[in-house]
């Protein structure tokens, strides 16, 4: 394990899809600190899990499971003609000088993909915002490792009803983690035009061991 692969042991941790209860992001304090003061155990547990994981998955992408990997031709698809055109330049600009980011991410091996993949750029108007009064509901982790949440709401920007709802001690996949979520998200459903009381996310504050 070196800088590159443990950034994306820690990015892949940050998701919270528990995997026996290892791939929390309640746990990566924990984990930085045994791998600073030597002691490899916990890290080679979380390795192992990884063995038979898709190349340049873990860290990468959002679901690494067996169930997720019929969409690869379609995330490549999406990336290759709808992002990476309009984005491979500043992902690079990014990672420079950054020990293991630099490694892993300044240089994707999914840029190579996409020399090859059979798809052309598209046209410019699809990086432009979406904009909507449909009321829109949007929910993320603040530690989500995929999407910042500034660059959630920018990205949004053009969505005139968009709610934001932040889980301050969650990763990526932060909808089945707590009943406040859960109840968020049913109430926004039942009455898409009525402000959110999201008073129960003070509860959800980060719990480190």
């Amino acid at each position: 394990v070196d800088a590159a692969r443990l950034l994306q042991i820690v990015r892949h941790q940050l998701r919270g899809d528990s995997v026996g209860g290892l791939y929390l992001a309640e746990g990566v304090p924990s984990l930085l600190s045994a791998v600073l003061a030597g002691r490899t155990e916990e890290l080679a547990g979380l390795a192992d899990a990884l063995v038979g994981d898709d190349p340049y998955c873990d860290g990468y992408a959002a679901s690494c499971a067996p169930d997720g990997r019929g969409v690869t031709g379609v995330d490549l698809t999406v990336l290759c003609r709808d992002i990476a055109p309009f984005a491979a330049s500043a992902v690079a600009r990014a990672g420079e000088g950054r020990v293991g980011f630099e490694a892993a991410f300044a240089r994707s091996p999914y840029w190579d993909v996409c020399e090859s993949w059979p798809v052309g750029p598209a046209e410019a108007s699809v990086a432009e915002p979406v904009r909507s009064a449909v009321p829109v509901l949007a929910m993320v982790g603040a530690f989500d490792p995929a999407v910042r949440v500034d660059a959630l709401r920018s990205g949004l920007g053009g969505l005139e009803r968009l709610t934001v709802v932040v889980d301050p001690a969650g990763g990526h996949n932060v909808m089945p983690r707590t009943d406040c979520l859960l109840g968020l998200r049913l109430r926004f459903l039942d009455n898409p035009t009525q402000a959110l009381d999201t008073g129960c996310l003070t509860a959800l504050t980060p719990s480190w061991p």
